[in-house]
């Protein structure tokens, strides 16, 4: 079986794939951009902040990439030092807040790792909710939660697809 370290930067070399062909076909300019990978110090740092282990796909894709610019759209997969509170040019710390003013208790304690500028959109690895692999759920909020994946992972592997649908149907418009 595939170590999930491969598996990850497989996913992330077809998504970059996947991405600049949907932007090449709507004509848009490609901006993505894979950030180094991040010390392990800073990755322990992460963990300790949140309590308990990263889930293993998304401490893989630390280990390879600290973010991912344009990773959907508008959305950034956000830098460790955004996630560790050091940087917070996205309101991470005030959208949570006012997540659990509103009961979103679940919103409120997850790990942000992706958010967009230009949209009220964010990412989220749920730690309460860890399956037997140590894979926590990922979370889509816009103006509340929109979808849910089993883990981070999965939301990168069906990702690459979904880019490929949408490239296929632009060249099919065309």
């Amino acid at each position: 079986m595939t170590d999930i370290k491969d598996r990850v930067a497989q996913a992330i070399t077809r998504g970059v794939q996947a991405r600049s062909q949907y932007y090449q076909s709507i004509e848009l300019e490609d901006e993505q951009a894979l950030g180094a990978p991040v010390a392990e110090d800073l990755i322990i740092r992460l963990e300790g902040k949140v309590g308990k282990p990263l889930p293993p796909s998304f401490r893989a894709f630390l280990q390879l990439h600290n973010g991912w610019q344009e990773v959907d759209g508008g959305v950034d997969l956000l830098p460790v030092e955004t996630m560790l509170g050091l940087q917070d040019d996205v309101g991470i710390a005030q959208w949570q807040r006012n997540q659990q003013q509103d009961g979103d208790t679940i919103a409120a304690r997850s790990l942000v790792i992706g958010a967009s500028r230009i949209t009220p959109t964010k990412y989220l690895l749920d730690p309460g909710a860890a399956d037997e692999n140590g894979e926590w759920p990922l979370l889509q909020y816009h103006d509340e939660l929109e979808a849910e994946l089993p883990s981070f992972i999965q939301w990168l592997e069906e990702s690459v697809d979904e880019y490929l649908e949408l490239a296929q149907m632009e060249q099919d418009d065309e």
